[in-house]
């Protein structure tokens, strides 16, 4: 089998194309990680968290962080009934899980059953990350419902007023793809 040379030449830059993005969203990371003083170990594990998140469950890891800026500001924290850098709160983690239980072996996550198990980095960037699957495709990929919705959930999202935080997502999410070209 002979590749045509035109061809391997696009398949090449394609390629180029693809790291180059890795590694400039890579740098966006580490630099805004660095901005909320995130010490060096956790910014390893969220950012390889996050990267296996984007491939099991599709999403976009700069929105996975902006969400995490706004939420706590990469402090993996518990702020009420909400746990974690992406603030989780059990009953959401306990439906995700039951949504997504296949992929959540194959990432052998265990499923939360307290807030204490959702104090573990792997089950909140993987719960977030499968509830922002899950939201786009509910919402045929709208991102300012998808935010609305994972902020204050499906039904509650028509009940408050929350379009500042999918607005303050959106903002972040764009400043780290700044971030990113530079």
């Amino acid at each position: 089998f002979v590749f045509n040379g035109v061809l391997m030449k696009k398949a090449i830059m394609f390629f180029l194309i693809i790291c180059r993005i890795k590694a400039s969203e890579e740098t966006a990371y580490y630099k805004l990680t660095d901005e909320y003083k995130m010490n060096k170990e956790e910014q390893i594990k969220v950012f390889n968290l996050s990267n296996e998140a984007k491939e099991v469950f599709g999403i976009d890891r700069t929105l996975l962080w902006a969400i995490i800026a706004s939420e706590s500001s990469f402090r993996n924290v518990s702020n009420g009934k909400s746990i974690g850098y992406p603030q989780i709160r059990l009953i959401t983690a306990k439906d995700v899980y039951k949504k997504y239980e296949k992929e959540f072996k194959l990432l052998k996550v265990k499923e939360p059953k307290t807030n204490n198990d959702l104090k573990s980095p792997e089950v909140q960037i993987c719960i977030a990350s499968a509830q922002l699957n899950y939201l786009s495709k509910k919402f045929k990929g709208n991102k300012i419902k998808v935010l609305r919705a994972y902020n204050a959930g499906t039904k509650g999202m028509y009940k408050v007023n929350n379009l500042w935080y999918a607005k303050k997502v959106i903002k972040k999410q764009k400043e780290i793809k700044k971030l990113a070209e530079k």
